[in-house]
């Protein structure tokens, strides 16, 4: 979470300054956002596949995980030849974060359910963020194929949250 309150005061912070952001620095600040919660989304996936109470929701978490195993190699060719600010710490930020859900849930798998839900919505935002700016037309290919799977994984997470959690 530090990570993101970090890139969005950055962000902020260069707008703020009266001059123009460099594309660049803008790309590497939202590949470094894309970065962080497909990686968050990612641990909360191998989390509730592993526990999973039907077969449905099994199906589902493993179809969002094909997406991410699919999809990156074209998101590690973005990332090629940039200096983006992620390293085995940040990655070690986002399990113990993960593991913290885990340890204060009661109800283990609707909490992680609902937090991978967030996480989706999350990713949802910055690829349409970016399908907006101009500036980031090099991203707009891999976001659009991301900002249209991601609103069909709400959407079905959405169907089966109410399918199976409010009909009991």
């Amino acid at each position: 979470m530090r990570v993101l309150v970090y890139l969005w005061a950055s962000v902020v912070l260069l707008s703020c300054s009266g001059k123009p952001i460099d594309n660049a620095m803008k790309e590497k600040v939202v590949l470094e956002e894309i970065v962080y919660l497909r990686t968050e989304g990612l641990m909360l996936l191998e989390k509730l596949v592993d526990h999973c109470p039907s077969d449905d929701e099994c199906i589902m978490g493993t179809k969002v995980l094909n997406f991410y195993s699919e999809t990156q190699p074209n998101l590690v060719g973005l990332c090629e030849n940039k200096k983006l600010n992620l390293s085995l710490s940040t990655y070690e930020e986002i399990s113990n974060e993960v593991e913290k859900l885990v340890q204060d849930s009661s109800s283990y798998y609707e909490f992680l359910l609902e937090k991978l839900v967030t996480n989706l919505h999350n990713q949802k935002d910055i690829y349409l963020r970016i399908l907006q700016d101009k500036e980031l037309e090099s991203l707009h290919y891999y976001t659009l194929d991301s900002y249209l799977q991601m609103v069909c994984f709400i959407e079905d997470y959405k169907n089966m949250i109410t399918k199976t959690y409010m009909l009991n």
